[in-house]
This record gives structure tokens, C-alpha cells and sequence, in this order.
């Protein structure tokens, strides 16, 4: 039985999808999710005002959003491990055959709008 997992593109033009319908908070693409920003002159830190100080936006909200390779990995070998489990496979043999055909040279990032990065 040959196991298929879907890219990093594919996966998160599918994130994007469902975080449009579900329209969860994401980590500010401005503080990082600090909540904070350091003035570039003086080295003072305030509040982001794009997240007021919360670190959090909804995903609908932010324009520019990175959908994460590790978190796409985390959801890979989660998935994986689960399957692997439920057939009796093992699990480092298809994580090695995925490394082995995953192309990190096609990392991309997509934005809350869809566009590639």
C-alpha cells in the first residue's frame, strides 16, 4: 500500500480555505505575537496597534499571513504516525519516504488572500 501526502502548497491552499470559513485568531504578522513592537529610533516598546497589545488578530483581518513548512510537517507526521498506527506500517519508514520525496526548495508561503509568497 503507497501512502500519498499532499504537499506544502496544496496543504495550505486547504488552511487557507478552512481559516477563511472558520476565521480563527492567528499571531500578528507585525509583533510576531508579542503584542509589543520596538520603536526603531529610541528602542522604546508599545503596544502593536494592529493586534492592541493582544498578539492575536482574526485571520480574516490579516492581509499578509504565512502559513508555517513546520507547522505543515507537524500536521505530516501527526497524520502519519496515526495511519501508520491504524495499518500496522512503520512510521520512520514512510516519515524517511516522505523526506525523501519532500522538495524544500519548493517551500512557499501563501497570504490570507491566496497569494504565493
Amino acid at each position: 500500500m503507497k501512502i500519498k501526502i499532499s504537499g506544502f502548497e496544496e496543504w495550505a491552499k486547504n488552511m487557507r480555505l478552512d481559516y477563511s470559513e472558520s476565521n480563527p485568531k492567528v499571531e500578528c504578522p507585525t509583533c510576531g505575537g508579542d503584542g509589543e513592537i520596538e520603536c526603531d529610533c529610541c528602542g522604546h516598546e508599545s503596544d502593536c496597534d494592529d493586534c492592541d497589545g493582544n498578539g492575536k488578530l482574526r485571520f480574516n483581518e490579516v492581509s499578509e499571513f504565512k502559513f508555517k513548512y513546520s507547522a505543515f510537517l507537524k500536521t505530516v507526521y501527526a497524520d502519519l504516525k496515526k495511519l501508520c498506527i491504524y495499518t500496522g506500517k512503520d512510521f520512520l519508514g514512510a516519515a524517511g519516504e516522505f523526506i525523501k520525496t519532500e522538495q524544500p526548495e519548493k517551500k512557499m508561503h501563501l497570504t490570507s488572500k491566496g497569494e504565493l509568497l
